[in-house]
């Protein structure tokens, strides 16, 4: 069970270094925050803003919830809602993350 966990919890962490990475080099570039509104003019644009919000989708998630909890006062509940998707979505992206390294390795 504890093995599961840390697992897990070792997955986690390796989909938020990714989105990590994957945001900080996008606001490396552009000198802007990734947004789910971002309308890119290219196919090249829009290549690359998939792949950051496939990535860097949790980050900008959090983002966004704790900026409405602290701004616009929402209630925790979606906060923590959030924080459950984020979650996930961290856990596969650091999935296929390790995969990959699995394969190159």
């Amino acid at each position: 069970m504890l093995e599961s966990v840390m697992i897990y919890v070792y997955l986690v962490l390796v989909g938020l270094v990714a989105g990590g990475v994957t945001v900080s080099g996008y606001r490396l570039v552009t000198n802007a925050q990734p947004s789910f509104q971002a309308r890119p003019t290219t196919a090249t644009g829009a290549a690359g803003q998939v792949l950051v919000l496939v990535f860097g989708g949790p980050l900008v998630l959090m983002r966004n919830a704790v900026r409405g909890r602290l701004i616009e006062h929402r209630p925790v509940g979606f906060l923590v809602a959030t924080t459950v998707i984020s979650s996930l979505w961290c856990f596969f992206s650091g999935v296929f993350v390790a995969h990959l390294l699995g394969q190159f390795a």
